[in-house]
């Protein structure tokens, strides 16, 4: 309106620009003599101070907690209701309300959409006085202060410590216990584990390590120990029993043995070697070292034969005292271990240590067996 308001002038909420149709009253603050306009209730003015001075009044705690309470519930709606519809760029600020942080003093708490300085990881950060709480993400903070050689062996010193107690290691042990009867857990720790021993540096370090006389006693305790325990070695045994049980872990591990025995051909091996040249050239291979395959595999049912024709023949040399069962309990006579590559397919030659006395009973023999 062109006239201005004197004090005690009353209009309505229309004319002044309310939305109320209530009446109002141009009213001076008691405290600090500020007129404004302010509604009318039974005659009397709502509020008899401007609203500077009114939250400067010393409030009850009921009425100013639940003042906060309003107010907070509102800003949280009214942020609510403006959601950022787009990602957040490096250096964008945002409150916590708008990152899920809807609780609490963190809802209301600054955040600054951060790249570490390391690896470049992009993540929220807390700003504090306008500065970036970390400018590194967590994991790169961590190797920082373990970089550190002082606060390493602090923490060292501090974890040796705590699992030294008997409490601690048998919660480490029920624990490692229940995780490893997950197949996806052994899985995955056999291959970090395949990965890290191909690297040569690596595998150089812990041959090393487990090398050393003090590691070799103190596994050597621990085993027998361990053996001591009836249900840690019935818990060994069955699972012994089942990964000999798989043909292809039996195979690996047959090779692993060959390999570390380093087996090569004796003095009479080789005589047959010259004997097989001789009748079938360019024919038989020499398999008892373990590392030539025999239609994919390393051994044929469990077992290392000497010679394969690359087809389904093979030959084997028997000394007279290293299969000999009598001697060597547990070995397979020549006859079961005929019947047991026949099984497979296979037809095998035994020739005997003692049958050497007569070279050309076995050049024969060997003639008759590979165009039989």
């Amino acid at each position: 309106m062109e006239n201005e308001p004197v004090l005690g002038e009353i209009r309505k909420g229309k004319d002044i620009g309310k939305t109320h149709g209530i009446y109002y009253i141009w009213f001076a603050c008691i405290e600090c003599g500020v007129p404004q306009w302010v509604g009318l209730r039974h005659g009397r003015p709502r509020n008899t101070r401007c609203h500077d001075c009114a939250i400067r009044k010393p409030w009850k705690e009921e009425h100013r907690r639940n003042h906060e309470k309003a107010i907070k519930e509102m800003q949280i709606q009214r942020d609510l209701d403006n959601q950022f519809p787009n990602p957040p760029v490096v250096g964008e600020i945002r409150l916590g309300m708008y990152i899920g942080h809807t609780k609490g003093t963190q809802a209301f708490m600054k955040y600054i959409w951060h790249k570490c300085i390391d690896c470049g990881f992009e993540r929220w950060v807390v700003l504090r006085k306008g500065l970036v709480k970390s400018v590194r993400c967590k994991s790169c903070s961590r190797k920082l202060d373990w970089n550190n050689p002082k606060y390493r062996d602090s923490c060292t010193k501090a974890m040796k410590e705590a699992e030294s107690t008997p409490e601690a290691r048998e919660m480490h042990r029920q624990r490692a216990n229940k995780e490893f009867e997950n197949p996806e857990v052994l899985a995955k720790l056999s291959k970090s584990l395949t990965i890290a021993f191909a690297k040569p540096e690596y595998k150089a370090k812990m041959t090393k390590k487990y090398d050393e006389p003090e590691m070799v006693a103190k596994r050597s305790r621990a085993t027998a120990k361990n053996w001591e325990d009836e249900k840690y070695r019935a818990r060994q045994l069955a699972r012994f029993e089942r990964q000999w049980a798989d043909p292809v872990w039996k195979d690996k591990q047959i090779g692993l043995v060959a390999d570390a025995l380093q087996m090569k051909p004796n003095k009479p091996e080789k005589k047959i070697q010259v004997i097989l040249d001789m009748v079938e050239p360019n024919r038989w291979m020499f398999t008892g070292d373990g590392k030539t395959k025999i239609e994919g595999k390393r051994t044929v049912g469990g077992k290392i034969p000497d010679f394969w024709n690359g087809d389904h023949k093979l030959i084997e040399h028997f000394g007279i005292r290293w299969h000999n069962p009598a001697v060597k309990p547990g070995r397979l006579t020549d006859t079961q271990l005929v019947e047991h590559y026949a099984k497979l397919g296979y037809k095998c030659l035994i020739i005997w240590e003692n049958e050497w006395k007569e070279p050309e009973g076995i050049i024969n023999k060997v003639k008759e067996f590979v165009k039989s």
